[in-house]
């Protein structure tokens, strides 16, 4: 019979790898929804309120003058 090796289980440090590669990939997924969410509320209260707001007094001035 010949010497066949069995699956050799994973190193300590690999895994330890991996578990270090998860876990920044899930920060990343984590910041980039911070990143992304932090854009919605600046678009959509520091931008587009004022500028709508200018638009219908703009609009409303027009339409009495």
């Amino acid at each position: 019979m010949a010497g066949v090796d069995g699956p050799r289980a994973e190193s300590g440090l690999t895994l330890l790898w991996l578990s270090m590669a998860a876990i920044a990939l899930v920060a990343l997924f984590v910041c980039a929804a911070a990143v992304l969410a932090t854009v919605e509320f600046v678009d959509r209260h520091v931008i587009a309120a004022p500028i709508a707001w200018l638009l219908t007094r703009l609009a409303a001035s027009t339409w009495h003058g």
